[in-house]
């Protein structure tokens, strides 16, 4: 083993650690919310993992998730080149070339989704640079962020394009034989020939993919680790429907969601799985109509502050936190300014309840501050004296149908279906 060797083990390591360590924290903070997130119906959840994650069904719901999901599955198509990368810089001279057709079969498929995530990869920076929908738009370090995973990949690819012009991979390789055929042609190939060259590229192959390792955990594509369990966990649910509070407990000390670890461990993984895709936001009446309420923006906010207070929150769960969650995170205008329509959870493509995060926030301002808009205090009052909001009388409910022959229950108990009117 040479000293080169011997230092790319030691990155290798070093790189597995920074990526652990930071994983385990992540989880750790997930796990500052609260109950239990079940493990039920296991089919159902791998059904869910295969079709709306592995097969990105959600995503390519619209145009744009076409080039996401090239992204996506090239990701797992070159983990395997990048593996055989890795461990032959440890291991000189190790393939996978013993593996027979199935080695063939993924040189191929290699070489082919590549170029299709180049292609991908352009077409988003040219959406996100020139194009520039509004749903996309994020600070500048947010854009940064997406353009340094951007380039980490095309360095990666070029790198393994580099290596394959100048040492052949078996298989059907159409786009490294026409780059060969255009940078090479008919000259020699192989290790001997191109020797410094070949251990330039797999320096450089090697060390961005470490780098990527290490990168993702703390940036916006943090989804890459999160994404794809959020869709196995997800909890039966029907949209638009609030948790049952127990307002009868006398031993509970609060209602609804004051601090971000009152929220369920479930809803910590989900503001972690955000692919910041902005379609929720494009969605929202209310942003559609200058409300200063966007449901991607709550979410991000929401993730940052628990990875902000996450810390001092592991040392002490009580702990006084430097920003509270209302309303120095969800201010008092975006809390207010949701309709509860839930569009934002219908098109999420990782099934992220942001309502529900609002909705949460307001039941404690309500149940535990009596803080809400004067709008709805009248609305309010008449739910509690009448149950409706109109402060109608609960002896003139049915009025409305008196002389059109309907039948109540408490004409004829005995029926098959009941109409609820409201």
């Amino acid at each position: 083993m040479s000293v080169g060797n011997v230092v790319l083990l030691l990155l290798i390591i070093a790189a597995h650690v920074i990526f652990i360590r930071r994983v385990v924290q992540i989880v750790r903070f997930i796990s500052l919310g609260q109950g239990t997130i079940p493990l039920g119906d296991v089919p159902g959840r791998v059904k869910d993992l295969v079709v709306k994650g592995f097969m990105q069904t959600l995503v390519l719901r619209e145009p744009a998730g076409v080039g996401h999901a090239f992204i996506f599955w090239g990701f797992f198509v070159l983990t395997y080149h990048s593996i055989e990368g890795l461990i032959a810089g440890v291991v000189p001279g190790f393939s996978f070339e013993w593996m027979g057709f199935i080695y063939t079969l993924m040189c191929s498929a290699e070489d082919i989704m590549a170029f299709l995530v180049i292609i991908a990869l352009a077409v988003a920076v040219f959406r996100r640079l020139v194009l520039r929908p509004k749903r996309l738009e994020a600070s500048f370090w947010h854009t940064m962020d997406a353009l340094i995973i951007v380039g980490l990949i095309t360095i990666l690819i070029s790198a393994m394009y580099a290596l394959r012009i100048m040492h052949p991979k078996p298989g059907f390789a159409p786009v490294s034989d026409t780059l060969r055929a255009m940078i090479i042609g008919d000259g020699p190939l192989g290790k001997q020939v191109y020797a410094t060259p070949i251990a330039v590229f797999e320096w450089i192959h090697n060390l961005v993919l470490l780098s990527f390792l290490v990168y993702i955990p703390y940036s916006k594509h943090l989804h890459l680790l999160t994404a794809l369990p959020n869709l196995f966990l997800r909890q039966p649910y029907v949209r638009g429907r609030m948790e049952k509070l127990d307002l009868e407990n006398e031993e509970a000390e609060s209602f609804g969601v004051n601090r971000v670890t009152d929220y369920s461990k479930k809803a910590l993984l989900e503001v972690a799985a955000c692919t910041e895709c902005g379609r929720c936001q494009e969605q929202c009446p209310a942003y559609n109509t200058a409300k200063p309420l966007t449901p991607k923006q709550v979410v991000l906010d929401i993730k940052d502050h628990l990875f902000e207070e996450g810390p001092l929150l592991l040392k002490n769960p009580e702990a006084e936190l430097t920003k509270t969650l209302f309303p120095d995170v969800i201010a008092p205008d975006v809390l207010w300014a949701c309709t509860t329509c839930c569009a934002c959870e219908e098109v999420c493509p990782v099934e992220i309840r942001q309502m529900t995060r609002l909705l949460g926030i307001r039941q404690a301002r309500v149940l535990m501050e009596g803080d809400f808009p004067e709008e709805a205090q009248v609305s309010l009052r008449n739910m509690e004296t009448q149950s409706n909001p109109w402060n109608m009388a609960q002896e003139e409910r049915a009025k409305w149908a008196e002389g059109l022959g309907i039948k109540t229950l408490a004409e004829d108990a005995d029926v098959e279906y009941l109409w609820y009117v409201g």
